[in-house]
């Protein structure tokens, strides 16, 4: 195997360890631990799908004036 495959192969492999506490947790019980940085000021918590928004998303969406 290259170490070109080789690298590609490791970067998934940490890649999907990675991802267990999100893939492997239910949804009811990320809601139950959430963390809302916006009220509460702290990092702490699961962020949920869509929490996060883009930079690019407020740069190109209206501003009110």
């Amino acid at each position: 195997m290259s170490p070109r495959l080789q690298h590609m192969k490791n970067n998934e492999r940490v890649f999907d360890i990675a991802d267990l506490p999100f893939a492997q947790v239910p949804e009811e019980e990320k809601r139950l631990f959430a963390g809302d940085i916006k009220k509460t000021g702290s990092y702490r918590g699961y962020k949920l799908r869509n929490y996060w928004v883009s930079s690019l998303d407020l740069v190109l969406s209206p501003q009110p004036l």
